[in-house]
Order: C-alpha cells, then sequence, then structure tokens
C-alpha cells in the first residue's frame, strides 16, 4: 500500500513487536526486516535506517523509534518512505495509521506496506 504518489528513491524500515525478550522478539524484528529488505531489494528502495521499537503496543501513538522514524523524515531530502512488512506493526488504531500516514504525505514522503 503506498500512501503518496511521489516515488521513494530510500527507505527507511521500521519494525515492532509487542511481545518481551523471554518471548522471541530479536527473532521477530529480524524476521521482519528480512521481509523489508527483500522487498527494498526487489523494488528498487536503498535502505538508509531501520528502527525497532521492542516490547511495545501498537495501539501507542509515542514510541522511541517510531518517534525517530518520523524526526528522520523531518530532516529527509527527496523522496523517502517508511517502510514496514505488515501494517500492524506500524499501527493497530486506524486513526493513528491516518495521523502517519497524513504527517508523511506533508512531507512528501509515503508508506509502504510490504505485504499488500
Amino acid at each position: 500500500m503506498t500512501i503518496n504518489t511521489n516515488r521513494p528513491a530510500k527507505a527507511m524500515i521500521y519494525c515492532r513487536t509487542a511481545c518481551t525478550p523471554a518471548s522471541g522478539e530479536d527473532a521477530a524484528l529480524l524476521a521482519q526486516e528480512a521481509e523489508c529488505r527483500a522487498y527494498a531489494a526487489a523494488h528498487g528502495l536503498e535502505v538508509t535506517d531501520v528502527f525497532h521499537d521492542r516490547g511495545i503496543s501498537g495501539m501507542r501513538a509515542r514510541r522511541p523509534g517510531l518517534d525517530a522514524i518520523i524526526q528522520s523524515l523531518w530532516q529527509a531530502s527527496g523522496a523517502h518512505c517508511i517502510l514496514v512488512d505488515e501494517l500492524a506493526h506500524l499501527a493497530r488504531d486506524p486513526d493513528l495509521y491516518y495521523a502517519i500516514q497524513a504527517e508523511c504525505e506533508q512531507l512528501g514522503h509515503s508508506v509502504i506496506i510490504a505485504d499488500d
């Protein structure tokens, strides 16, 4: 799912899990990142950075990794995208998803969901 009509050349990967460390969250985050990297390679996107949130619900609007990726988009030049393996890892709340979408569009960037 692409949100903006600007074709991004660069991707910032976002990975999130609500699992605790004992539940194998690192394996889940690595799998998400690997799927995003495969998508980026197949679509000619240069991965510039990877952001993780460990043990944090997708219902929360304030997350260290998400906040950092949004801050990076504010500073980025050229078309970038947030690349996530599936929508639920970016946001579980539709209103939060649309707020992220709107901010990306305002900045001339996009969100790409790899599994769409």
